[in-house]
């Protein structure tokens, strides 16, 4: 018989993390050197977060999480692969498009019922250790305790990058008292070398750096994160977009042959949206529709603002004169605001292409 090899803590917690369906686990020790990179110093002290305030409000802790939890030891890292077809070109006559990530079930509940299980099964393990875990919720620099836990790399778009996976992942932490080994051994090597695809893509120039992304200029920003108003000069720039966006992703070559889960598996009317019907929704109708998946946390109001500015951009003649019935009904001032800047758009569009050609 062989040597049976030492069953140790980070052994039994890697194990674990895998039973309960993630594809990809590491762990980073945390020490002295635990402080986050110049990099995202240089983002938040630069306000790159537009007006995502919370990311400045918790800085400090971001920046050094013993700040808050003195007794911080290891940072257990999960990533989750999900399925992408995407595409460059524009949708289909009357639909706009939706970031791949929220095609299927939303990842904050998905993730988070693995790490519940995970994170009860190590209390039972080391009731004297604490464990808390968080899906993109918690004053937590993910993606830097990744590469640390040697998950992947920081890609030029900003995003972890798995061999394997691709840049196609959801992100999960485990934060505890217990002194856990790093696994696997060894970081992951930046392998993106001199391509520039990412970059060259982004159409408004969101990529200020390698790593380093403008939320100001980002159309995942405005189409999701931003609760007002999108500024006329934005507007052209969403594009087709009505939730998120997915060109500097697209182009990467790691994503290829990324491998996906099957935890999240798309459902064809959540990513095919109208931008008739989103424009007709009532609010009962987007809560039946969306439940479950990232949309819903884009809430009605924004999936109506959103596809507005679609509506000016790539919307066909037939929803002039949708938008003179909008008008008609719509009481808020924003929604009425872009409504005729679209229809602005829209008439200028179409009367061009009416005008008879030069002989």
């Amino acid at each position: 018989m062989g040597t049976r090899l030492p069953w140790d803590d980070t052994s039994w917690i890697v194990a674990q993390a895998y039973l309960v369906g993630f594809d990809v686990v590491g762990v980073a020790a945390v020490d002295e050197t635990a402080s986050a990179t110049e990099s995202m110093f240089y983002w938040l002290a630069q306000g790159l977060q537009a007006d995502m305030d919370w990311l400045q409000r918790t800085r400090v802790v971001r920046l050094d999480p013993r700040r808050r939890w003195p007794d911080l030891r290891a940072v257990v890292v999960v990533a989750s692969g999900y399925p992408a077809w995407p595409t460059l070109q524009a949708p289909a006559e009357g639909y706009g498009r939706v970031s791949c990530y929220a095609w299927g079930r939303d990842y904050h509940r998905v993730l988070g019922q693995r790490l519940e299980r995970l994170v009860a099964w190590a209390h039972r393990r080391w009731p004297n250790d604490w464990f808390r875990w968080y899906v993109d919720t918690g004053p937590v620099a993910e993606k830097i305790w990744a590469v640390r836990a040697g998950v992947g790399w920081i890609g030029k778009h900003g995003n972890v990058i798995h061999p394997r996976l691709g840049s196609w992942t959801f992100l999960g932490v485990v934060l505890t008292s217990r002194p856990l080994r790093p696994a696997p051994h060894h970081a992951v090597a930046d392998r993106c070398g001199t391509c520039t695809r990412c970059i060259d893509v982004c159409p408004t120039q969101a990529i200020l750096a390698p790593g380093v992304v403008s939320a100001r200029r980002c159309i995942s920003y405005w189409t999701i994160e931003h609760p007002g108003p999108i500024p006329a000069p934005v507007r052209p720039w969403i594009g087709s977009y009505l939730f998120g966006c997915d060109d500097c992703q697209t182009v990467c070559p790691w994503n290829r042959w990324a491998q996906a889960a099957s935890s999240f598996v798309p459902v064809v009317q959540r990513f095919r949206i109208s931008l008739r019907e989103a424009l007709w929704m009532d609010e009962a109708a987007f809560h039946r529709t969306f439940a479950g998946t990232p949309v819903h946390r884009l809430g009605w109001w924004r999936l109506r603002r959103n596809a507005l500015v679609v509506i000016g951009n790539h919307g066909d003649a037939s929803l002039i004169e949708d938008l003179h019935r909008f008008l008609a009904l719509e009481t808020d001032p924003v929604l009425r605001e872009h409504a005729e800047w679209a229809l602005d758009r829209l008439a200028r569009r179409y009367a061009m292409e009416s005008c008879p050609k030069p002989p």
